[in-house]
């Protein structure tokens, strides 16, 4: 009977192996974060990710396309106006906080609706690298070296010019403060905290090659390494405090050898990144809840949503 008790306790245990894969730890370098799921994505270089009010994850790749996934990796096809389209080259792509779509491609800047439905274009005074949406739905663009607010006429609002060397990323705030990505002479990344009407608040090295800007739950900063070779995506406070890391041991499913942008669910604390891995075009998802086959539910914690 022992034995027999013994064989069951390991089959169970293997059982909730299989339905959760290995639980995360510090000592794996997940930190708070434990490996979801990834998926292959067609393209030739994906430029930026978003994640939209309805968990949705938008993907604008360099090839012309847009692509937008649930958070499971399942490709979401509905006919919307900017599907189908050769755009030469997409780099930005932004969703409000009531589901309108931005998507930059050379120096056009396109609008559409919830609904996919095609709103308006307007073109900018040089290409757009990157976008990103205020809380009350005013745009903001890296054209060149400038970060330029927009509001829905495609009117310019305002131009913050703080001789960036190398402008990558912009992320805004809720309050409307945002940050930039900048790599200066020497190859020295930094981040730079702006306030909402463009004055510098702060700035502060990174130990990384920029590779991707966004925030979090309680304004956390997300800061991906290009390289992925000390670490995947840093954490810091909006005063420049590091606090944790995302970082997979190297073959680790959840590696990624090329890290191009990082993304963060508001609504979950979810963290995707985008990048390569063995030739191919990847987003990886990390879930931000402890996966624990011994809790009371005996679920895993990975959240899927009917969308």
């Amino acid at each position: 009977m022992v034995r027999l008790a013994c064989l069951i306790g390991l089959c169970l245990s293997a059982c909730w192996c299989v339905a959760c894969g290995p639980l995360a730890s510090e000592d794996e370098g997940y930190g708070n974060y434990e490996f979801a799921t990834s998926w292959v994505v067609p393209g030739f270089f994906i430029k930026q990710i978003a994640v939209g009010p309805d968990h949705r994850v938008w993907v604008a790749d360099m090839d012309g396309q847009v692509f937008v996934y649930s958070n499971s990796g399942d490709r979401i096809e509905e006919g919307a106006d900017f599907e189908g389209r050769d755009y030469g080259s997409v780099e930005g792509v932004a969703v409000s906080n009531d589901g309108q779509s931005f998507i930059s491609a050379g120096s056009t800047i396109h609008h559409f609706d919830a609904q996919g439905g095609g709103v308006s274009s307007w073109s900018c005074p040089s290409n757009v690298h990157h976008l990103d949406v205020t809380a009350d739905g005013e745009v903001l663009a890296v054209v060149n070296l400038d970060i330029v607010r927009f509001n829905l006429d495609g009117e310019i609002l305002s131009t913050v010019t703080p001789h960036f060397y190398i402008l990558k990323f912009m992320v805004v705030a809720g309050d409307g403060t945002f940050f930039a990505q900048d790599t200066e002479e020497g190859d020295v990344e930094t981040l730079v905290r702006f306030g909402a009407e463009g004055q510098t608040l702060g700035s502060w090295p990174l130990d990384s090659a920029g590779g991707g800007l966004d925030l979090g739950p309680e304004g956390r900063v997300f800061v991906g390494d290009q390289n992925g070779h000390k670490r995947q995506v840093g954490i810091y406070s909006q005063e420049g405090e590091f606090l944790e890391e995302i970082a997979p041991e190297y073959a680790a499913a959840a590696y990624l050898t090329y890290i191009t942008d990082v993304a963060v669910d508001e609504g979950t604390g979810d963290v995707y990144m985008s990048g390569l891995r063995d030739s191919n075009h990847i987003i990886v998802r990390m879930s931000s809840s402890a996966c624990d086959p011994r809790s009371d539910t005996g679920r895993c914690c990975s959240r899927q949503f009917d969308i």
